[in-house]
């Protein structure tokens, strides 16, 4: 449905997008280390423009998702297969942790 509506770009499987994200979330790890840990280790100050650099290639790929699908059903149904497991499995850790035992996460 949407993929008719809109001309959707093929984007090939072997870019650097998920190294670019990778590459944020490690700069915002260690600017967080630094800033917690007090230590006079250097700060560059990038954490802001890694976040935003993150969400915009995040909406990128959520955006081109929704494109390429068939209707928005077929879009919410890949969207919920994808974040579902791993939500469900941090839940039942935690609540397990709760209740006294379990893994420490």
């Amino acid at each position: 449905m949407y993929a008719n509506l809109f001309s959707c770009p093929t984007v090939p499987k072997k870019n650097n997008f998920t190294l670019i994200r990778m590459l944020c979330c490690f700069i915002v790890i260690y600017e967080h280390s630094v800033g917690l840990s007090g230590s006079n280790w250097l700060n560059l100050g990038l954490s802001s423009a890694a976040v935003a650099t993150f969400f915009i290639l995040s909406g990128f790929w959520v955006t081109y998702s929704l494109l390429r699908s068939d209707s928005l059903a077929d879009y919410a149904k890949k969207r919920f297969k994808k974040i579902f497991p791993l939500y469900w499995s941090m839940f039942f850790q935690k609540y397990r942790k709760l209740m006294g035992g379990g893994i420490n996460v």
